[in-house]
């Protein structure tokens, strides 16, 4: 048998695509299901201070407390993923953000280029985060955002709508969910799988304001889908672009 060369190119060592991402991140939605599920049954967060209780109760069925059987060390995929997630979870009141701080006015000065303004936004930690993409990320996360709370403050959403608002919030937070997976290989196309899922949110509030715009003549909902379409073609150019940067 031939051997390669240890420096010479592997074709099959491909970076995760889509569908692998796409396949992680559902892993990980029904993982969080299950832990929101227990959490809603138990809300005592005193209950659940250390971590390790919170995942034996919801792979095993184990309360805090009761002896752990010695099946629960061998573990599944699912298993595995959550540890992952369990080795970097960390009880706090104060929330992290995941997004890169915006420049401000101090930051920049009126007489700087549009092109120093946006390396002034790039990500410390991130040579590989082309500026210009952060700035854009920036207006379509508040634009996202802002139409999310205004669809959450609005009153007196008929029944049938009320998934409406929960989905517009989702356009946002999907949106910087995959700016926080980043730029390079091993993320962008987990980037890419988040901002579509962003836009099925957003297709998903455009077709039902267009239903509720028309049967109940709200001028609020008028106004709303007028804003969720402006968002779409931003979602779909900010996925055409972290498409291009696709290689493999």
């Amino acid at each position: 048998m031939v051997q390669k060369a240890p420096d010479e190119f592997d074709p099959l060592a491909r970076p995760p695509d889509e569908a692998e991402w796409e396949r992680r991140l559902f892993r990980n939605e029904k993982l969080i299901d299950k832990y929101m599920d227990v959490l809603g049954d138990n809300p005592d967060w005193e209950k659940w201070r250390n971590p390790r209780d919170l995942f034996n109760k919801v792979h095993y069925g184990i309360e805090p407390g009761e002896p752990v059987p010695p099946r629960v060390d061998e573990h599944s995929d699912d298993d595995e993923w959550s540890e992952e997630l369990l080795d970097n979870l960390e009880w706090s009141e104060e929330i992290t953000p995941l997004m890169i701080p915006r420049p401000n006015a101090e930051q920049i000065d009126e007489g700087e280029s549009g092109e120093k303004a946006a390396a002034a936004s790039v990500d410390p930690d991130n040579e590989d985060v082309p500026s210009q993409e952060v700035v854009a990320f920036h207006e379509l996360e508040e634009a996202a955002m802002d139409f999310g709370v205004r669809l959450m403050r609005l009153e007196d959403w008929p029944n049938e709508a009320e998934r409406v608002a929960i989905a517009g919030c989702k356009i946002g937070a999907h949106v910087a969910g995959g700016h926080a997976f980043g730029y390079d290989e091993e993320g962008l196309c987990g980037n890419i799988v988040k901002c579509r899922w962003a836009l099925a949110e957003c297709l998903f509030v455009i077709n039902s304001l267009e239903f509720l715009a028309t049967r109940h003549l709200r001028p609020e909902y008028a106004t709303l889908l007028a804003d969720a379409r402006t968002l779409q073609p931003l979602i779909e150019a900010r996925i055409a672009r972290l498409r291009a940067r696709v290689w493999w």
